[in-house]
C-alpha cells in the first residue's frame, strides 16, 4: 500500500486548515484575543501598583493608601485570571470544535474517493492522520499560538516602561535576545528532525495495530499470534525510543532557555541591586524592573515554544492538508429512472495501470427477471466488472448502460439504491444481527423475510438474544456460512433493482447453496440478478451464462449448451467436478 504523500508545494499561508478557521471560528478568537488583551493589561498594570504600594504606601507608612493599593491589586488579579479563565475556555471549545470538524472532512474526503485511492491507501496512514494528526495541531491552533500573542501584547509596553526607567539595563536584556533566537533555532531543527522521524514510525505502528487488531482470530487460527505480536512490539519499541529522543531534545531546549534567562534575570538584579545601593532607583523600582525584565523573555520563550510545537506538528499539518487538498468525486444530481429492466457493457476495456489490460471490449446484457452468471477463473475480470458497475473506476473505453443511460450520469448514491453486492468477504461490524441486516433501513418486518429466505431465520431465533445478538467484530462469533446469510439477508432488505453475488455462497455446503438459491429465485422476480462464481454446480439453473478468460468473453449461452459446445467451459466445469 502506498503511503500518503505530503504536498511539498503546501505553505502556511495557503493553509486550509487556516482558511477552516478564519471561516468558521473568527468571531470566537476574536473574543479569545480580547480577553487575553484585557488580562495582559491587568498583568502589566499590577507591578505599577506594587512600586506604590513599597515607595509610598510603606515608606510613608500610610496604611489608608496601603489599603487601596492592596485592593485594586486584587481587582486587578481578578479581573486577569477571569478573563484568562475565559479565553482558555474559549481555546478549549475551539480545540474540540475544530478537531471534530476537520476529523468529520477527513472521512468525507476519504467516502468520497475513487477505488484508485481506496486499493492504494495504507490503513496506518489514514489512522493517523484522522486521529493523531489532528490532535498534533490542536494545542498549537487552540492555544499556543496565542499564548505567544498574549506575551508579545505586553512586550511592547512593558519595554517601553523599562526603556524609561534604566535604559541600559534596557540595552543588556535586549542584547541576550539574539542569543536565545540562536539556541531555539538549534534546536528547533533537532525537534523536527525527531518529530519526523516519530511520526513516520507512528504510522508504521497504527498500521500493525490496525492490522493485528482486527485479525485476532485468523491470525490465531494460523498460528501466527507470536509473529504478529513481536513484530508489534519491535514497532512499539522503535516508536518508544523516537519519542525519547523528541522529548529530550523539547526538554534540552526548555532547559536551556530558561537557564539563560534566569541567568539574565540574576544579573539584572544585581546591577538594579547596585543601582539601588546607589540610590538612582528606589526599592520598588527595583523590584518592577525585576518583574518586567522577566517578562521581556516570556515572548521569546512562548514563541520558542510556539515554533517548537509547529515544528512537532508541521509533518502532521503537512500531510493534513494533503488529504484536505483531495479532490473529491464530482457530484452528480439524481437520475429519474423508473422501472430498471436492462443493464448493458458495451465494448468495455480497462486496466488498473499501464500494464495489460484486466478487460477488452467485453460486452454482456443482464435483463430483468432472468439470472445471469459469469464465470472463469481467478484473475479473468469478474471482480473488476463489479467495480466497474459499482464505478469505483471509470472505463478505458466502451460504456456502462443502466436502461440506455450512463453510469457516469448517476450519483453515487443513486448507484448504491440501484446496486447491491452480496461478497465472499463479508462485511460486518461489531453490533446487533439487527442493526447488521437493517443498516439503513427501518424494516424490521422485511427483516424476518430476509432471514427465512436466506435460511438464517431459525438459527437466529434459536439464540438467547435473538435478532439482538452481538456477533462481535467482523461477525466473529458466525461461522462462515451465518455470516454469509446474514449478508444475504441485508441486500434483501435493501430490495435493490440489481443484486450482484459474488461468490456469495461459497461458505455454504452444496445442499444449503442450492436451498438459499432456490428462495432468492422465488423471491427476486423483477429483478436483475448476476451471479460471479468459480463453482458450477448450480449453473444449469441459471438463464444465461457469460464465460472470461484474461479479460476476454470467450463464450456465452445456457448451461446445457456450453458443456457441449464450448472448450473452455467444459474445462471449467470439469476441473470443478474433480474438486
Amino acid at each position: 500500500m502506498k503511503r500518503l504523500r505530503v504536498n511539498k508545494s503546501i505553505q502556511w499561508r495557503h493553509s486550509e486548515i487556516l482558511k477552516i478557521i478564519i471561516s468558521k471560528y473568527k468571531i470566537s478568537y476574536f473574543k479569545a484575543m480580547i480577553f487575553l488583551f484585557i488580562s495582559s493589561v491587568c498583568m502589566y498594570i499590577n507591578p505599577i501598583i506594587t512600586v506604590q504600594i513599597v515607595d509610598n504606601a510603606i515608606v510613608h507608612k500610610d496604611i489608608f493608601l496601603l489599603l487601596q493599593l492592596i485592593i485594586a491589586s486584587l481587582i486587578l488579579y481578578l479581573l486577569q485570571y477571569f478573563f484568562k479563565y475565559h479565553s482558555n475556555n474559549i481555546y478549549i471549545d475551539m480545540g474540540v470544535q475544530l478537531c471534530g470538524y476537520i476529523r468529520k472532512l477527513l472521512i468525507n474526503k476519504i467516502e468520497n474517493q475513487d477505488g484508485k485511492f481506496y486499493s492504494e491507501a495504507n490503513s496506518g496512514d489514514l489512522i493517523t492522520c484522522i486521529l493523531d494528526d489532528v490532535n498534533a495541531i490542536k494545542s498549537l491552533l487552540s492555544q499556543s499560538l496565542f499564548l505567544a500573542l498574549s506575551d508579545l501584547i505586553i512586550y511592547i509596553p512593558v519595554s517601553i516602561l523599562i526603556l524609561k526607567m534604566q535604559p541600559a539595563l534596557f540595552v543588556c536584556t535586549l542584547l541576550m535576545q539574539p542569543l536565545f533566537g540562536y539556541v531555539s533555532k538549534i534546536y528547533n531543527q533537532k525537534i523536527y528532525k525527531s518529530s519526523r522521524e516519530a511520526k513516520l514510525i507512528s504510522v508504521e505502528q497504527n498500521s500493525f495495530v490496525h492490522e493485528f487488531i482486527s485479525n485476532l482470530l485468523p491470525i490465531s487460527l494460523i498460528g501466527g499470534m507470536k509473529f504478529y505480536s513481536n513484530r508489534l512490539c519491535e514497532s512499539v519499541d522503535k516508536n518508544k525510543e523516537c519519542t525519547k529522543n523528541l522529548e529530550i531534545d523539547v526538554n534540552k531546549r526548555n532547559n536551556v532557555m530558561n537557564l539563560l534567562a534566569g541567568i539574565t534575570i540574576t544579573i539584572t538584579l544585581g546591577l538594579c541591586g547596585l543601582n539601588v545601593v546607589w540610590g538612582t532607583i528606589t526599592m520598588g523600582q527595583l523590584m518592577v524592573f525585576v518583574q518586567y525584565s522577566g517578562q521581556l523573555f516570556r515572548p521569546i520563550i512562548s514563541a520558542s515554544e510556539c515554533i517548537s510545537q509547529y515544528k512537532k506538528a508541521q509533518i502532521s499539518i503537512d500531510r493534513l492538508e494533503s488529504m484536505l487538498s483531495l479532490q473529491i468525486k464530482e457530484s452528480r444530481s439524481q437520475i429519474d429512472i423508473q422501472g430498471i429492466n436492462r443493464l448493458e457493457l458495451i465494448d468495455v476495456s480497462f486496466k488498473y495501470n499501464e500494464k495489460k489490460k484486466c478487460l477488452s471490449n467485453v460486452n454482456m446484457v443482464f435483463l430483468r427477471n432472468k439470472v445471469i452468471a459469469i464465470v472463469g477463473d481467478s484473475g479473468a475480470g469478474k471482480s473488476t466488472i463489479i467495480n466497474l458497475l459499482l464505478h469505483l473506476w471509470d472505463v478505458e473505453t466502451g460504456s456502462i448502460n443502466i436502461n440506455g443511460v450512463n453510469i457516469n450520469k448517476f450519483s453515487e448514491s443513486q448507484l448504491c439504491e440501484i446496486i447491491s453486492v452480496v461478497s465472499q468477504n463479508t462485511i460486518l461490524f461489531n453490533g446487533s444481527i439487527m442493526d447488521n441486516i437493517l443498516m439503513k433501513s427501518n424494516d424490521a418486518a422485511a427483516v424476518i423475510e430476509a432471514c427465512k429466505i436466506a435460511e438464517i431465520y431459525d438459527f437466529i431465533n434459536s439464540l438467547p438474544d435473538k435478532f439482538n445478538t452481538n456477533i462481535g467484530d467482523k461477525g466473529v462469533k458466525l461461522s462462515g456460512g451465518q455470516r454469509q446469510r446474514i449478508e444475504i439477508a441485508r441486500a434483501l432488505v435493501k430490495n435493490t433493482p440489481i443484486i450482484i453475488f459474488d461468490e456469495a455462497t461459497s461458505a455454504l455446503d452444496s445442499i444449503n447453496e442450492r436451498n438459499v438459491f432456490h428462495n432468492i429465485q422465488k423471491y427476486l422476480k423483477n429483478k436483475i440478478i448476476i451471479v460471479i462464481t468459480h463453482r458450477l454446480s448450480m449453473l444449469n439453473e441459471v438463464d444465461y451464462i457469460y464465460i472470461l478468460k484474461e479479460g476476454k468473453v470467450v463464450g456465452e449461452g445456457k448451461h446445457e449448451e456450453l458443456i457441449k459446445a464450448n472448450k473452455d467451459y467444459t474445462n471449467l466445469y470439469n476441473a470443478v467436478k474433480k474438486h
